[in-house]
């Protein structure tokens, strides 16, 4: 992603994504979950090293699945995300006799037709969102 530029704003966007596919609750649960991690990050009486107070966090944390977020998408618009694609033909053959087309679609946009040539089975390509 082209457009962020500091640690922050990866931060953020990590956050806008994970709240709009309503997984913030299960990533910080991971976090949360490594006791030596947090024992290095957070003093002794660190609410987070509370499980009582970690628990009420993560429960209202999980209170956030019930609103539906496009922070991330509606943000984000402009940007060009790149993606890696791997194709498995589930043949022992390593290579397909006929030509390949592909068209990826998304809630956002489509791709155009990618063709492939013979023999390859990985790729990439970005889309731009605007």
């Amino acid at each position: 992603m082209t457009d962020i530029k500091t640690d922050i704003g990866y931060a953020r966007a990590f956050v806008r994504l994970a709240l709009e596919r309503k997984l913030l609750h299960k990533h910080i649960q991971t976090v949360l979950g490594n006791f030596t991690l947090l024992q290095q990050l957070y003093k002794r009486y660190a609410f987070l090293r509370c499980d009582d107070e970690k628990e009420q966090f993560l429960y209202h944390i999980l209170s956030l699945n019930a609103a539906d977020f496009y922070c991330f998408t509606n943000t984000f618009k402009k940007t060009k995300m790149l993606y890696r694609v791997l194709l498995v033909t589930g043949s022992s053959r390593s290579a397909l006799s006929c030509p390949i087309w592909i068209i990826i679609t998304g809630s956002l946009c489509s791709t155009t037709t990618i063709a492939l040539k013979q023999g390859i089975f990985e790729f990439t390509f970005d889309v731009s969102f605007s």
